[in-house]
This record gives C-alpha cells, structure tokens and sequence, in this order.
C-alpha cells in the first residue's frame, strides 16, 4: 500500500459514550470534505474491522485520559498505530478554528528518517487541501556550527514539501534540539491537528513510547494524525488482510 491516495471511507471508533459525539462529529465533519463514507464501529475489534471494510482513515478518542498530563499518548494507542495499516486520528474535546490550523513535525537530520517524513508530509498536505486547512511544517534544526550540514538539511526539507506541493513558505524552521523546542512551540499554538510519525525504533514495551513524538503529544491539547512510513504501512496492511481474508474463510467453512 503507498502513501494515502485518496479518502473515501472513515471509520469512527465510538467505543465510550463520553467519546459518541466528538468522535462522530469530527469525523462526519472530515467525510463531508473529502465526500468519504462514513462508517461507525461502537464495539468490537478495531483491526478485525479495519481487515473487513478497508477504511482510509480510523478516527477514535484517545484511549486514555490522563488528568495530570493533558495530551499524554496512552501505551495502547501507540500499538494500535504500529499494528493498523492506515493512519490514526486521535481526537479531543477542543473545536477546530472555522479556518482550520494544521501543523507536521518531520525530521530530515539524516537519510534514516527520509521515509518517515515523506509519510508525514504527504499526509499532512493530503489532509490540510481536502479540509482547506493552514499548514505548518514544523522542523527543528539542533547542528549549531556546520553550515554545510545545516544547507543540506534545508535543501532536503524543500525538496520534500515542494514534491507533495505543500510549498516552501508552510516550512516553519527554529533552532535547538527538537525534543526541546517543537513540544514549546505545539504548546503554545493554536493549532487544531497535528501530524507526527506513529512508530519508534526502540525495541520491546518501549517502543510504544517514541521520545520526541511523545514529548509533543504531552503538549499538545488538539487533535492528533499518527502515520507510519511507507514500508511499515504495506506490513501492516498484508497482515491485517491475510488476517481478514482468514476469517472470511472460516465463515465460509461454518456456513
């Protein structure tokens, strides 16, 4: 499966009766945009659904809510992103501004993160035109001192907007270590949604924990779109339709 496409089916996940309304409405909201229908799982399995109906877009509330940490990305909601083949939405009580504010936090320091941040920078843009949205593309620069690193790294952050038409002038560059300066800035703005990537090198229970990804998420009161690169993306979708197709064929056999 390549980078999303197209959006023409949303699953809202409505799982808590608190959650029902934010939830339908949010998605009823982005169906319209993008004229997607819309689909509604109240209970039940979130990926036995997803390898049954094949949505582009899963939009639920968070998993969990903290009370002392507002934004705080629950452990469960970080593996539902590692194993769901299509990117998640995790939506709040806060409303959208009426001239939606999108931002996208990428990282383009070196060739390992490349894919990640085409991901999250063609999702962004894709999601920010089909909703007239603003957009911000949010990147961190922590080389202090070689100019030639620096230039590449920009050179490299133009390029990749510029080839999903975002546009060099939604680039918004600060300085510093990006676990230190992007959670103050999402803290601060108003933004409505923001884009990160979904996954982590880490290995074992830590790995549903991302360090920066999840520093942002504890600052950030509005909605959240969490994407994985492309590779992970055809992973997950070749296991959740081999676990699809599997079950179709047990309903088969008992019928």
């Amino acid at each position: 499966m390549p980078l999303m496409q197209k959006l023409t089916s949303v699953l809202a996940v409505a799982q808590r009766p608190e959650d029902s309304w934010n939830v339908l409405a949010k998605a009823s909201a982005i169906a319209v945009c993008f004229g997607a229908r819309l689909e509604l799982l109240e209970s039940g399995d979130i990926l036995r659904r997803v390898a049954d109906s094949r949505p582009d877009l899963v939009i639920k509330a968070p998993a969990d809510v903290h009370p002392l940490r507002r934004g705080t990305v629950d452990a469960r909601d970080w593996r539902l992103v590692d194993e769901c083949p299509v990117p998640i939405m995790l939506v709040r009580e806060r409303p959208w501004h009426e001239q939606p504010r999108f931002a996208a936090a990428v990282d383009v320091s070196d060739d390992s993160h490349a894919h990640m941040a085409r991901a999250i920078v063609h999702t962004a843009g894709f999601l920010a035109h089909g909703t007239g949205a603003d957009l911000e593309i949010l990147y961190s620069e922590r080389e202090a001192r070689e100019e030639r690193v620096r230039m590449q790294r920009a050179v490299r952050l133009a390029q990749l907007v510029r080839e999903f038409h975002v546009g060099c002038e939604h680039i918004r560059r600060v300085e510093g270590a990006p676990e230190n300066t992007l959670p103050m800035i999402v803290g601060q703005a108003r933004y409505d949604v923001l884009v990160l990537g979904g996954e982590s090198r880490r290995r074992g229970l830590a790995r549903f924990l991302p360090g920066t990804a999840n520093r942002l998420a504890d600052y950030f009161s509005g909605d959240l779109v969490l994407v994985k690169a492309p590779h992970r993306i055809h992973e997950r979708a070749e296991a959740v339709c081999s676990a699809g197709e599997q079950r179709s064929y047990e309903r088969q056999e008992l019928a």
